[in-house]
C-alpha cells in the first residue's frame, strides 16, 4: 500500500469518526434498528433473526472504522520525517494548521457537548500531538549523534510534553511516532511480532479503563472499541510498501485544510441540528 493510499485509508476514517459521533444516532444506529425490527417481523425464523443479529452487529462494528485513522496519521508523520527536506518547516506547518484548528476542532466538541447533553474534556487537538511526535524523533537523532546516552531522554520531553498539555491521545499516542520510525526499516514478520507486542502496553491506560468493569468504569463495548480499535490502524500501517503514490503538493496541502475545515463544517451542523 503507498503512502498516498495509507493517508486516503485515514482521512476517509477521521472523517467517518468525526461525523460518526456527531450524527450516529439518525445515521446508523437508529436506521440499522428499525432495519433490525423490519426483518425480524417480515422475516420470521432463520432469515430475520440473521438479518437482525447483522444489524446489531454493524452498530457496534461501525465505529471500529473511525480508530483506523489515528495509527495510520502516526506512521504518516515517521515516514515523513525520513523525506522531508526541512524538518523545521515540516513541523512548523503541522503546528500551524494545529493552531488555525483549535477554534474549529473546539466549536466541534462543543456541538457534540449540545447534542449529548454532558461535558466534554477539550484537548489540544491531534496536530499537536502529531507535532509532538515529529519533535520526539527530531531530538532523538540530534542527541544520537551528539551525545547517545541522552538520545531517549530526549525524545521523551515531547512526548512528556503531549501528555502534559494533554493533547488529543496524549503521551501515548505521541510516543508511537518514534515507535513507528525505529521500527520502519525492519521486515514486515518482526514488525508485526514487535507491534504485537508493544501497541497494548502502549494502550495500557485503556486496558486499566478496560477492566474497571461496567459499574465503576464506561461500559465494556466502549472501553474495548477504544483498547483495541487503534490495532486496526496499526495493521493498516504495517502494509506500507515504501512507494509514494499520487501524491501531489495539492492534495497535501488539502489534507491539512481538510482538517481545520471539517471540524468547523460538522460544528456549524452540529448546533444546528441540536438547536
Amino acid at each position: 500500500m503507498s503512502f498516498f493510499a495509507l493517508k486516503t485509508v485515514a482521512v476517509l476514517s477521521m472523517l467517518f469518526d468525526h461525523v460518526y459521533h456527531l450524527f450516529h444516532l439518525e445515521l446508523f444506529d437508529q436506521p440499522l434498528e428499525a432495519f433490525g425490527r423490519w426483518a425480524a417481523e417480515s422475516f420470521p425464523g432463520p432469515v430475520g433473526d440473521a438479518l437482525s443479529w447483522f444489524a446489531g452487529f454493524l452498530i457496534l462494528a461501525l465505529p471500529y472504522l473511525g480508530r483506523i485513522a489515528a495509527p495510520i496519521f502516526l506512521f504518516c508523520i515517521a515516514n515523513g520525517y525520513r523525506h522531508t527536506r526541512s524538518i523545521k518547516r515540516y513541523a512548523q506547518r503541522i503546528f500551524l494548521f494545529g493552531a488555525l484548528a483549535q477554534i474549529p476542532y473546539f466549536l466541534y466538541l462543543k456541538a457534540w457537548e449540545a447534542r449529548l447533553g454532558e461535558e466534554l474534556y477539550i484537548p489540544l487537538n491531534f496536530m499537536f500531538t502529531l507535532g509532538l511526535g515529529l519533535l520526539s524523533i527530531a531530538l532523538y537523532e540530534r542527541e544520537k549523534e551528539q551525545n547517545p546516552s541522552l538520545a531517549l531522554l530526549a525524545a521523551f520531553l515531547p512526548i512528556a510534553a503531549a501528555e502534559f498539555f494533554r493533547t488529543e491521545g496524549g503521551g501515548m499516542y505521541a510516543m508511537l511516532v518514534p515507535a513507528f520510525y525505529l521500527t520502519m526499516e525492519l521486515p514486515l514478520q518482526k514488525r508485526a511480532v514487535i507491534w504485537m507486542l508493544f501497541f497494548p502496553v502502549a494502550q495500557l491506560g485503556y486496558w486499566i479503563w478496560l477492566f474497571q468493569g461496567p459499574i465503576t468504569g464506561p461500559p465494556l463495548a466502549e472501553t474495548f472499541l477504544y483498547a483495541v480499535g487503534p490495532c486496526l490502524g496499526v495493521a493498516v500501517a504495517l502494509f506500507y510498501n515504501g512507494e509514494k503514490g499520487h501524491a501531489t503538493k495539492t492534495a497535501q496541502y488539502g489534507v491539512y485544510a481538510l482538517y481545520p475545515v471539517h471540524f468547523l463544517v460538522l460544528a456549524l451542523l452540529g448546533f444546528w441540528m441540536a438547536s
